[in-house]
């Protein structure tokens, strides 16, 4: 593995929300500052991070899906998840804390 993998592989989360678990990356530093001026909204963060779930079903997509369960598919994560307010707002939240965690490690280690 080289360092870059071992670098992204740093920035992986799990984030549970209700009965799924969604898997992203946080964004770095840079990213995050980059969201912050521009005004990025929650559910483009939840958009732009998320590469995997498990236990999402249709149902949790959309009113009136089955309860099957849905293979992760970044076109459809891309087109359900503005609409998906209970999901997104969870995930932005926990991509942000990850972040601002990241930020402030970073600021402990300098002053010691």
């Amino acid at each position: 593995m080289s360092l870059a993998d071992k670098i992204r592989e740093s920035r992986r989360i799990e984030i549970p929300v209700k009965e799924m678990k969604f898997f992203s990356s946080r964004p770095s530093v840079e990213e995050y500052g980059a969201m912050y001026l521009k005004g990025t909204t929650n559910a483009e963060v939840a958009r732009r991070y998320v590469d995997g779930w498990e236990g999402v079903r249709e149902c949790d997509l959309f009113p009136g899906g089955s309860k099957n369960e849905v293979k992760f598919d970044k076109e459809l994560w891309r087109e359900a998840i503005g609409d998906l307010m209970e999901i997104y707002n969870p995930i932005a939240e926990a991509l942000i804390a990850a972040t601002q965690k990241q930020i402030e490690a970073k600021a402990k280690n300098k002053k010691n």
